[in-house]
């Protein structure tokens, strides 16, 4: 009796099985356990592990016998290379209080073994995995290790339109005028301050006084005739620029310009978005 389960674990863990266990009387769970242990064994030549390892448990179960625990880590553990179960059964095995020294001490080196090995593979996949995905950046862009990532050249400009150049030109005219328009103010201004100093607010004692007086006026009509034709050029010209593309999406929508009249003047008003 319990020879074939010894040959068994002498060839997977080279070890017989202790004396006390071949002494065990001939019961009918130990001739099963037998039996199963003589098929286990057969899978096992054959290469069939799986098999193998399920009559080792129907075995186990007839005669829990320690050994079977341990050919059954073995096998999780070098064949079929299952480390998670291969740790579970190596522990059950230290657990089971039928064990032997021996194999105690092969149990718990492969123990600190699979330990490693299933850390160690984790940390592989974990590498694999970070290789694989891309890592983001602050700036939004992404990157793969050993791969160069370049942001994508922006589209050129589309070309202004022929109302979008007239557009254009009107505006900068208009501009020029309400320079003109600042530059004659000021020197009506002044000419007035001048004509203050020589006349009354009822008459000028002298040409000079005449004089300035004329000039500030004449500098305030073209002043005044500069800034309500700049302030029209301008107008003209955002609106031409604005509604010159050809496309309705090419526009700039929400957009507004207005003329505003102001205490000393106009204002021009305009909201882009």
């Amino acid at each position: 009796m319990w020879k074939t389960l010894a040959c068994a674990v002498l060839v997977l863990a080279g070890l017989a099985l202790p004396a006390a266990v071949r002494a065990q009387p001939a019961t009918p769970d130990a001739k099963v356990a037998e039996e199963l242990a003589q098929q286990a064994f057969d899978a096992y030549q054959k290469g069939d592990f799986g098999a193998a390892i399920a009559l080792y448990k129907k075995a186990y179960q007839s005669s829990a016998a320690g050994v079977i625990l341990f050919n059954i880590a073995n096998i999780y553990d070098k064949k079929l290379k299952d480390k998670e179960q291969a740790l579970e059964y190596y522990r059950k095995y230290l657990r089971s209080g039928d064990t032997e020294p021996e194999l105690v001490k092969r149990a718990s080196d492969r123990l600190d073994t699979v330990r490693a090995e299933i850390e160690a593979g984790k940390r592989s996949q974990e590498e694999e995995r970070n290789a694989a995905n891309p890592t983001s950046r602050p700036n939004g862009s992404t990157t793969q290790p050993g791969v160069t990532v370049t942001a994508p050249t922006p589209l050129p400009a589309p070309p202004w339109t022929t109302k979008q150049k007239w557009g254009a030109g009107l505006g900068a005219g208009g501009v020029a005028a309400l320079i003109g328009s600042g530059v004659f103010g000021y020197l009506a201004y002044s000419n007035n301050n001048k004509a203050k100093e020589k006349c009354t607010d009822e008459a000028c004692p002298d040409d000079y006084g005449l004089g300035t007086t004329k000039s500030a006026h004449k500098w305030a009509n073209w002043s005044t005739g500069l800034f309500i034709g700049g302030a029209a050029l301008v107008t003209a010209g955002v609106v031409l620029y604005i509604y010159g593309p050809t496309k309705k999406e090419d526009r700039m929508n929400g957009t507004t310009v207005g003329i505003v009249p102001q205490l000393g003047g106009l204002a021009i008003t305009g909201a882009w978005q």
